[in-house]
Formats: structure tokens, C-alpha cells, sequence
């Protein structure tokens, strides 16, 4: 089931250039939990976003891309402690608000 679901909000994304991750989570929420959900997505993100990084890397700009991973790395290291310590009930409420 998850599989089918995840194939389709992939070929969403692929035609809509995003939203893949998006479509995805309301779901994977439903079957395995916030909890787990998050990091299922951010994993599945993860492997899908490093095969883009392979096929195009002929073409990345590494100066804008350190940039970003200035902020991005210790944000993400914050908000992962973050997300362990919160309770799920706020977790689903923002995500609902996002």
C-alpha cells in the first residue's frame, strides 16, 4: 500500500517539479503514526533528492549549495532534538496548519 502511494505522489512530483513529500506525509501519518512518518519521509526524501544531486551533478553550482548547508546542517541537528522531545498532538496540529 505504501509502495502504491508513494509511486503516485512521485509521479505527481516529477510532473509538478515538488509536492511529492507533501502528498505523502497526510498519508504515511494515517498508517504508521506522526512519529514515524517523519522520519520515513525524510528518509525516502533523502535517497530521492541524492539520486537528483548524481544524475545532475555536471551541473551544480557548489558555492550557493555550501551556503545553504552553512544553515541548513546545524538547523537540522536543532530540530531533530527538537522533534524528539515534542508532543504529538503539536507536531499534527502544524503540520495541519502548514
Amino acid at each position: 500500500m505504501i509502495f502504491l502511494i508513494a509511486f503516485l505522489a512521485s509521479t505527481v512530483s516529477e510532473a509538478a517539479g515538488f509536492g511529492g513529500a507533501l502528498l505523502l506525509l497526510p498519508v504515511l501519518t494515517g498508517i504508521v503514526g506522526i512519529k514515524a512518518a517523519v522520519p520515513i519521509l525524510t528518509i525516502g526524501q533523502i535517497f530521492g533528492n541524492a539520486s537528483r544531486v548524481w544524475f545532475g551533478s555536471h551541473k551544480l553550482k557548489w558555492k550557493p549549495i555550501i551556503f545553504f548547508l552553512m544553515t541548513a546542517i546545524p538547523l537540522t541537528i536543532i530540530e531533530s532534538y527538537l522533534f524528539t522531545d515534542i508532543n504529538c498532538t503539536k507536531i499534527k496540529i502544524w503540520i495541519g496548519h502548514f
